[in-house]
């Protein structure tokens, strides 16, 4: 598993340039390194700000602002939590080692190893495509627009013009007191735009969300539970959370 960890991260390093130009028509096609903080400069020479986990930033205030392909100038690029997947690969690896040992020390004196060694591939083949997909899920964010990579690898990029407003809260975790934040960015119509967890995005990302975009933030004065926010603000949930009535308010 480690060996395939190592591969997706070179691979990721050779597609990233092709990536970078497919969500940023007219940038420059340049290959980076995952998890480096660095100032890069897209043709026509805007900056580009990247910002990873722990909202850490580096800008170029050399570049100039101007004649990019996309006209945002200065842009910030944010990526989700690294510990989420390191978490689960170790979860992963905690089960399908043992398990493929003891399968291949059954089946080896049998003759049947080659069935658990499609098994393993598949298995493998699945993670190196859950690995990908994870690098290549970002957030870019300017005082013009805003660009949303998702997990499936769909792009969807709005301007700051189609934006109304920014809701900003703090969500009960389920069975506790703990909270985490949630930022929520609405359209003119009310509906949802994007949506940034605490569990996947740190509170500096989200400051840089709201900061760089500028629209109105309504920051909610009391924590919520995911029933309350159920019934006062539906439009704000993904439709599997609005079915979700029956939770209580941790006591104090």
């Amino acid at each position: 598993m480690a060996a395939d960890i190592e591969c997706a991260r070179r691979l990721m390093s050779v597609c990233e340039a092709a990536d970078e130009a497919a969500t940023h028509p007219g940038a420059a096609s340049e290959a980076h390194s995952v998890g480096v903080i660095s100032g890069r400069t897209r043709a026509g020479g805007s900056p580009i700000t990247e910002v990873y986990e722990g909202g850490e930033m580096v800008s170029d205030n050399n570049a100039s602002d101007s004649g990019s392909g996309s006209g945002s100038g200065s842009e910030t690029k944010l990526r989700p939590h690294g510990h989420l997947f390191r978490q689960s690969t170790f979860a992963l690896l905690a089960f399908f080692v043992p398990l493929f040992a003891v399968l291949y020390w059954l089946s080896i004196p049998i003759g049947s190893w080659p069935a658990v060694l499609v098994a393993q591939i598949v298995v493998t083949l699945l993670f190196l495509i859950a690995l990908v997909a994870f690098l290549r899920t970002a957030i870019w964010v300017s005082h013009s627009q805003i660009v949303e990579r998702g997990y499936f690898g769909r792009v969807a990029r709005t301007p700051v013009s189609e934006i109304d407003r920014i809701v900003v809260l703090e969500l009960y975790r389920s069975d506790a007191l703990d909270t985490t934040p949630q930022l929520f960015i609405l359209r003119k119509d009310g509906s949802l735009l994007l949506r940034m967890r605490g569990q996947f995005w740190s509170r500096a990302a989200m400051d840089t969300v709201a900061r760089e975009l500028g629209a109105p933030v309504v920051p909610l004065p009391e924590p919520m539970t995911l029933r309350d926010l159920s019934i006062e603000r539906p439009e704000l949930l993904y439709w599997f959370e609005r079915r979700i009535r029956d939770r209580r308010r941790p006591r104090r």
